[in-house]
């Protein structure tokens, strides 16, 4: 039983140093290659500046409670999962108000990478919900590794739900304009 909890510890280690490598792989071929980064305007990057503060205050905020938590003897999570989830909450942050300011797409940038969010986070979402159905999710009272699926494609979802709504209303509000 211990030996499985430590194969799926590995392999998210594994998978994420891949991904760690495939961003550094991508960032080098950019680099190489003189492709400009994407385009913001000022009143993006402004923006932008208060979105990270957002998600760096969610994230700070629950990094503190979850601290304070299991200093109270209050585990609702495992070792690896609990702070990583904190991650996702100030990723999710983040996006949500770059997206409600129009700042999380580059000009540049084309519209129909958009949609990979919302895609990714129903994506996410299923699985974790087959993770929670199958019992996975949640071992000795506390949620495990398996239960993050759930709340990456939650936090994904979130963030392109913000971005659907903002581009649909900023859409009739052009139109009322003209």
């Amino acid at each position: 039983m211990t030996s499985e909890r430590e194969y799926a510890s590995l392999a998210w280690v594994i998978g994420a140093f891949c991904g760690i490598g495939v961003v550094l792989v991508i960032l080098l071929v950019q680099k190489l290659t003189g492709q400009t980064k994407n385009k913001f305007d000022e009143r993006q990057v402004a923006a932008r500046g208060v979105a990270y503060k957002w998600g760096f205050f969610s994230m700070m905020i629950y990094e503190a409670a979850y601290s304070l938590l299991l200093a109270a003897g209050i585990r609702f999570a495992d070792e690896f999962t609990g702070p990583i989830l904190g991650i996702f909450a100030g990723v999710a942050v983040f996006g949500s108000v770059a997206a409600a300011k129009d700042a999380y797409t580059a000009l540049d940038e084309n519209p129909r990478s958009r949609w990979l969010w919302p895609l990714l986070g129903v994506l996410w979402l299923f699985i974790g919900i087959m993770k929670v159905l199958g019992g996975e999710a949640v071992r000795d009272g506390a949620l495990t590794l398996d239960s993050m699926r759930l709340f990456l494609g939650a936090a994904f979802l979130i963030i392109g739900l913000v971005d659907l709504i903002h581009r649909r209303r900023s859409r009739g509000s052009d139109g009322d304009s003209e």
